[in-house]
């Protein structure tokens, strides 16, 4: 799938993503994770904490973290802090037919501040996938990036880089990082980490959309680009 048919696909499922009646699917916190195959379809508890992702004085990196596993060290810095081990999660991915790119080094972040490496300019690869939210109170999941105000105006085109061997480097948990980040397993192809240090990819939260208030929240990961999503 090219690049620039993101949008148009993305447009086409919106009509087709749903939760059966009741919402939570069967999710709760002792079964936080349910992977539907034939659907190329992820489904994770998680919760919806609006505080931490726009809380500052603890937060070194404003506006990048999307999606975190409640036990990693970014978990408070997320709008979304999901129930799933970010490594059981890469596993889940990869069970539903995703290929991970693994194209970004530890370079990419070490070197972030280094204008003469390329590593900070690199976009994630990786299978496309889209990301829909949903919570009590919605009468269908939301996009991802409506949660979101986008200051560059780029979008949000998600891939899924993998980066499973990153993860005891990072021990963030992080699964879906609004940037192409070597710590993501998850992370948007629209900006690279060199954006995101000269300022021109910090993400604020779409206050329209996202309530006010921590609660629990389903996340939605659907592979594009095969099968019933294309």
């Amino acid at each position: 799938m090219m690049f620039h048919a993101f949008p148009l696909v993305l447009a086409a499922l919106l009509a087709a993503v749903s939760l059966p009646r009741g919402g939570w699917d069967g999710l709760d916190e002792a079964h936080p994770l349910k992977v539907d195959k034939a659907e190329k379809e992820i489904r994770v508890l998680a919760d919806l904490q609006p505080r931490a992702f726009t809380r500052r004085w603890f937060n070194s990196m404003p506006g990048h973290h999307a999606v975190v596993w409640k036990g990693g060290g970014a978990a408070r810095k997320a709008l979304l802090a999901a129930y799933v081990e970010d490594t059981t999660f890469h596993d889940a991915m990869v069970s539903i037919g995703a290929k991970p790119g693994n194209n970004l080094t530890q370079k990419t972040w070490s070197e972030r501040f280094n204008k003469t490496s390329r590593a900070p300019s690199t976009k994630i690869e990786g299978s496309p996938v889209g990301v829909w939210v949903w919570w009590d109170g919605l009468e269908k999941p939301l996009p991802l990036k409506d949660l979101f105000k986008d200051p560059g105006g780029k979008g949000i085109h998600l891939r899924f880089g993998g980066n499973k061997a990153l993860i005891p480097v990072w021990r963030s948990g992080c699964v879906v990082c609004l940037q192409s980040c070597p710590g993501s397993k998850i992370g948007n192809r629209s900006y690279t980490i060199r954006d995101y240090v000269d300022g021109k990819a910090t993400f604020t939260l779409n206050e329209k959309t996202v309530p006010p208030g921590k609660r629990k929240a389903v996340v939605l990961f659907r592979l594009l680009g095969t099968g019933k999503a294309e």
